[in-house]
């Protein structure tokens, strides 16, 4: 997928009339990609920290599953593996 696709559905989302409440609110949609990660996760309503720092998983509930994954901030930050 081109980088330009992303941006697009990005947009999208973030313009759907269902997430007016959201965009109003500051509430825009947290995600990371990489066509070379061997692993996607998927979540749904990331948290404060989350949504403050643009980061995934980026609070206690990527502390837990960083944990139960058993691998360390950097292995699931990086690219080539996590997305």
């Amino acid at each position: 997928m081109k980088k330009d696709s992303l941006k697009e559905i990005y947009q999208q989302i973030v313009d759907d009339p269902e997430n007016k409440h959201y965009k109003d609110n500051n509430y825009l949609p947290v995600y990371s990609v990489s066509k070379n990660a061997k692993i996607l996760l998927v979540g749904q309503a990331p948290g404060k920290k989350a949504q403050e720092t643009g980061i995934t998983w980026n609070d206690l509930s990527g502390n837990n599953l960083r944990s139960w994954l058993g691998v360390s901030r950097s292995e699931f930050y990086n690219k080539s593996i996590f997305a």
